[in-house]
């Protein structure tokens, strides 16, 4: 019997039980959620730009058009319906929330003055989460650019300017928010921004601010993430050690099943691959890419066209990585090694169109990713990487135009969070794999970029008769099920926490791509040193070794 079947029949059986240890709960983003694009003080990010000069697929709202569904300036209205998201979150039981933060509802002009009113809101936010027993997770950076670092220097392209930006707005959110918020997520994943932003693609797939530039464009905007995350992290431990934040770049992951064991090896290349040109610079000792990366080219990465690091930017960003924060929707079959025949994954009709959903592999990815960077994390406990499955969800196409009972009745998603909790069961309790949060994508309905017409969420949003009005799906309620007699293992802040005393401006000395401000920092002294006798090739290589003896075992 093959891996994949052997895995899908076991956590099939296991879907009964729950998981004692874990928080769990939705994710979310400021821009995919909020509306009140220019309230209480909030500057334009870069989507509010792209569609304020007539956009196209604004200009032309009409049958058909995937816009028309909603309205990008309102989307799902969370900023002023906050406290009513928050209290559905409650009556789920969850224990976690990701949201994130606006940068220019905090700086309007992306530097210099600081909008009390944005800080205000997300405090507000965070206490309500605190009040109802709910961690939060705050990610900083979810694509939306304030428009005015793209006017004033180009923004993610100009590094010294844009990591000097990103690094006092990082400051001003741990002086304020540093005592309540334990996890954080830098980036979210940087790839696809930056190839649909800032790389070459076709007009269909264009995101703002639509540079359409070169190949190399994409990858050096990927790096200067790289290299601000690492700034950020360095400022964290150096400024606000007893915060004791932990820090990590949600990625997606698609992951690649081998169908026999002649398969597995090249096939963890396929899946590890695809973290490794971020993770793999941040987790190592010495701040670069893992040696095997320079000659692989699968999906749209190519190896040869990685930008090279200065020593300086390495020691920015060596060590700055304390847990793996794995968005999961997609798998495929690999066989391109044993040349045996592969089964087919089911794509629904009603599915995605960019989605391979394959619940079944909740078990293996998380496994692989938690035995690949063990051996490099400082928070690892018995070799073994904590894993935040930051985002997980099913994308529905049809019941955007539906009617409100086919989205509440959300059979094939339903399906697919039995086969994820059923998975993720056998991955903790089973196989031990310290997966210690699971985040659904998505909370709400919202937008989902360029369109309303591909829906996420576990509680639908009246986009089509614009009342915004909540409606709770049966998948949050089967989720809530299978998650209730689990408890968090993270201890909550109190809510009300004053912030740091910290006076900040963008003018303020700040790190930049040579990372002369932070790099003085003595990680060590902070718990969270990078691991000095391991490197991303241990790591790989512990990590083929150990899930390839995985894998014959359930062949």
């Amino acid at each position: 019997m093959k891996l994949a079947a052997v895995a899908v029949v076991a956590a099939t059986a296991a879907v009964a039980q729950n998981i004692p240890s874990i928080a769990w709960g939705f994710a979310s983003s400021a821009y995919q959620v909020e509306g009140a694009w220019n309230v209480d003080g909030k500057g334009p990010s870069v989507w509010d730009h792209w569609f304020l000069n007539n956009h196209s697929l604004v200009a032309s709202k009409g049958a058909g058009n995937p816009i028309a569904a909603g309205d990008v300036f309102k989307t799902a209205g969370h900023y002023d319906r906050m406290k009513e998201d928050v209290a559905l979150m409650a009556s789920f039981k969850s224990s976690m929330y990701r949201f994130s933060v606006a940068w220019s509802r905090i700086f309007p002009q992306c530097n210099g003055q600081v909008n009390q009113k944005g800080i205000d809101f997300y405090s507000r936010l965070i206490d309500e989460l605190l009040n109802a027993g709910i961690q939060p997770v705050l990610t900083m950076y979810h694509w939306d650019t304030p428009q005015a670092c793209e006017d004033q220097y180009g923004s993610l392209l100009n590094r010294d300017m844009f990591i000097r930006d990103f690094t006092s707005y990082a400051d001003v959110l741990y002086a304020n928010f540093g005592s309540r918020v334990k996890y954080w997520l830098t980036f979210n994943e940087p790839a696809a921004y930056c190839g649909r932003g800032f790389g070459p693609v076709s007009d269909a797939y264009i995101w703002p601010p639509g540079k359409n530039g070169r190949e190399s464009d994409k990858y050096n905007c990927i790096a200067t993430t790289s290299i601000a995350h690492g700034a950020v992290v360095q400022l964290a431990r150096s400024k606000y050690p007893q915060y004791e934040m932990k820090f990590s770049m949600p990625l997606i992951i698609a992951y690649y099943i081998p169908v026999a064991p002649a398969d597995v090896e090249q096939a963890n290349i396929n899946t590890l691959s695809q973290g490794d040109w971020l993770w793999g610079s941040l987790a190592s000792a010495d701040g670069d890419y893992p040696a095997y990366l320079k000659t692989v080219k699968t999906g749209d990465m190519d190896g040869s066209l990685l930008p090279a690091f200065t020593a300086a930017e390495k020691a920015t960003m060596k060590g700055t990585l304390d847990y793996v924060a794995l968005n999961y929707y997609s798998a495929q079959y690999f066989n391109g090694v044993s040349g045996q025949s592969a089964p087919t994954l089911t794509i629904k009709a009603d599915q995605v169109p960019w989605q391979s959903a394959y619940p079944g592999g909740i078990r293996g990815i998380t496994q692989l990713m938690a035995r690949s960077y063990g051996p490099l994390l400082a928070s690892s406990v018995g070799g073994l990487a904590p894993v935040m499955v930051s985002e997980c969800g099913y994308g529905s196409i049809s019941e955007a135009f539906g009617p409100i009972s086919q989205s509440v009745n959300d059979v094939d998603r339903q399906a697919f969070f039995e086969g994820i909790t059923a998975g993720l069961q056998l991955a903790v309790v089973e196989d031990k794999t310290p997966v210690f949060g699971f985040l659904a994508w998505s909370l709400l309905d919202n937008l989902e970029w360029l369109t309303f017409d591909q829906t996420w969420g576990l509680v639908h949003v009246d986009q089509q008769g614009g009342t915004l009005e909540r409606t709770v799906k049966q998948s949050a309620n089967k989720l809530a099920a299978f998650f209730a007699g689990s408890k968090s293992p993270i201890a909550l802040a109190q809510p009300g926490s004053k912030p740091a005393n910290s006076t900040v401006s963008s003018s303020a000395p700040a790190a930049t791509a040579s990372g002369a401000a932070v790099t003085t920092a003595n990680p060590t002294a902070t718990g969270s040193p990078s691991k000095s006798s391991s490197s991303i090739a241990t790591g790989y290589s512990v990590a083929v070794a150990l899930f390839s003896a995985f894998a014959l075992m359930l062949v």
